[in-house]
């Protein structure tokens, strides 16, 4: 435990927070999952929208430290500004994209004590990580006969696949081309104009941890995939 502590500290002394989702990652997802739809794409009147409840939301993010949380955010904010609404928004999205490029990849400020997560270093590393993952799914995958389509076999128990940091990647070694190509058409039935941005949000988080899986993941996914929408606001009766 202490080891784990000393990986996890920021600052010398920052322990970032896991809260509901167990993980820092899945719950800056669950978060900016919420940021998108309330500040991005909901126009209902009923849910409060206030710069102050935006700022705690994104100060939330930044505590829990979490890369996955911090990209999420990044498109958020170029969401916001909407590079394709006219030729000045275009120019604000480039020019912030261009802008922390430079901070990440010239400055280099992540080189600083606690923002390693958004160094050049670690995002080369996690490139080069999870393209090992996936050379050593495919390998596996390539062991037995028929595992494409349905999946990694499992001789024992104690092997199955519960919970890794590539969720796509396990989905796809645990159930083959044929989950992975339900799971794609249910995502494509159940998503419409006024949910694809949360559930969108949700797909992009699972690159890395699984919030769409999780517990709450589960409860708000499924809220947005049930829940009918008139006008882009939720029904009342519902």
């Amino acid at each position: 435990m202490g080891d784990f502590l000393a990986e996890t500290k920021i600052l010398g002394f920052y322990q970032r927070p896991y809260s509901i989702g167990t993980s820092s990652t899945i719950t800056s997802t669950l978060v900016m999952v919420l940021i998108f739809y309330v500040f991005g794409l909901s126009k209902d009147q009923y849910i409060e929208k206030s710069n102050k409840l935006l700022a705690f939301s994104i100060f939330t993010v930044i505590i829990l430290g979490s890369g996955t949380g911090y990209a999420l955010l990044l498109m958020f904010i170029v969401y916001k500004i909407g590079p394709f609404k006219g030729k000045i928004s275009a120019i604000c999205s480039f020019s912030t994209m261009f802008f922390i490029y430079y901070l990440i990849f010239v400055l280099d400020i992540g080189s600083l004590d606690g923002l390693d997560k958004i160094s050049a270093f670690y995002l080369e590393f996690l490139y080069d990580f999870k393209a090992t993952q996936i050379e050593d799914v495919i390998y596996t995958l390539k062991s037995a006969p028929n595992q494409f389509y349905i999946g990694r076999t499992f001789e024992d128990a104690k092997d199955l696949v519960i919970w890794s940091d590539f969720a796509w990647l396990n989905l796809f070694e645990c159930t083959g081309y044929v989950g992975l190509y339900l799971t794609v058409l249910i995502f494509i039935f159940k998503t419409n104009r006024y949910n694809y941005i949360p559930i969108l949000v949700f797909l992009i988080g699972a690159i890395h941890y699984g919030a769409i899986y999780s517990l709450p993941g589960q409860l708000l996914g499924g809220y947005f995939m049930s829940t009918k929408f008139k006008n882009n606001e939720m029904l009342n009766n519902l």
